[in-house]
C-alpha cells in the first residue's frame, strides 16, 4: 500500500515553498496546540506519514540562514525526546546531499518565540540543539499515537547571534498568514529597518533552500 504524505506548515510562507498541491497539507498557525490539531486533521484526511515543515530559529552559531535541519530527534523544553523515522530521514538526506546545505543536529521544541541571542545561546549550551521551532514535538506526538512515521524538515531563518525585534511577532496572525497592517506598521519604524532587511534576506535564502529540497525530493520527500 502506498503511503500518503501529510505536511504541517505553520506559516503561509512555508506552505508556498512546497510548490504543488499533490501532498496533503495543513496550514496550522504557530505553536504546539495548533500543530497538533493540524496533524490530527491530516490523519483524519488519510495521511499515513507526517512532516513538520518550515522555518527554525538558529541556536548553533555554525548554522547560517538557509541551512536545512534534518534532525535525528526533537528535544522538548522538559528534556523529552522524540525520534524521527531514521530510514526515511536518511533517504531524504542522501537525495539532497551536495545540493542543499543540511545539518542533522537535534531540533529544540520551544514553547514561545526565542527572540534574543542570549536565549539562543543558553538553550544551545543546555540541549545542544542546532535550531528551534514550536511545532515539531506536537507532530511527533500525533505520529506516535497513530503509529505512523514522521520527520522534521526545517530551515534556519534567523542566525544564532541575531536578536529578533519583539514587534516582529505581530506580523503574523494565529492562522499563519501575514497581517498586512502590522507589516506596514513595521516598515514605518526606521529603527527596525536593519533587522527587517536582515530577516528579509534570510527568509529569501531559507525559501531557496526549501524549494530546492522540494524539487530534488518530490513527490514524496523520499518517503518511498
Amino acid at each position: 500500500m502506498t503511503a500518503v504524505l501529510g505536511i504541517i506548515a505553520a506559516l503561509e510562507m512555508e506552505r508556498r515553498w512546497i510548490g504543488i498541491s499533490e501532498p496533503l497539507v495543513e496550514l496550522s498557525g504557530v505553536g504546539d496546540t495548533r500543530a497538533e490539531n493540524a496533524a490530527r486533521r491530516l490523519v483524519e484526511r488519510g495521511a499515513t506519514a507526517l512532516v513538520s515543515w518550515g522555518v527554525a530559529g538558529g541556536l548553533d552559531r555554525d548554522l547560517s540562514p538557509g541551512t536545512v535541519i534534518l534532525p535525528d530527534t526533537v528535544i522538548g523544553a522538559d528534556g523529552s525526546s522524540h525520534g524521527v523515522n531514521l530510514e526515511w530521514r536518511d533517504r531524504l538526506l542522501e537525495r539532497v546531499r551536495g545540493r542543499v546545505v543540511t545539518s542533522t543536529s537535534p531540533l529544540y521544541h520551544a514553547t514561545s518565540v526565542i527572540t534574543t541571542a542570549d536565549e539562543k545561546r543558553a538553550i544551545y549550551e543546555r540541549f545542544g540543539a542546532g535550531a528551534a521551532d514550536m511545532e515539531s514535538a506536537a507532530v511527533a506526538r500525533v505520529a506516535c499515537a497513530n503509529h505512523i512515521p514522521w520527520i522534521a524538515v526545517r530551515v534556519v531563518i534567523d542566525a544564532a547571534d541575531q536578536d529578533l525585534p519583539a514587534a516582529i511577532l505581530t506580523a503574523t496572525g494565529d492562522d499563519g498568514r501575514l497581517r498586512v497592517g502590522s507589516v506596514v506598521a513595521l516598515i514605518l519604524r526606521p529603527r527596525l529597518w536593519r533587522s527587517l532587511i536582515a530577516l528579509g534576506w534570510a527568509g529569501a535564502t531559507a525559501g531557496r533552500s526549501m524549494r530546492r529540497l522540494w524539487v530534488l525530493a518530490q513527490p514524496d520527500l523520499a518517503l518511498s
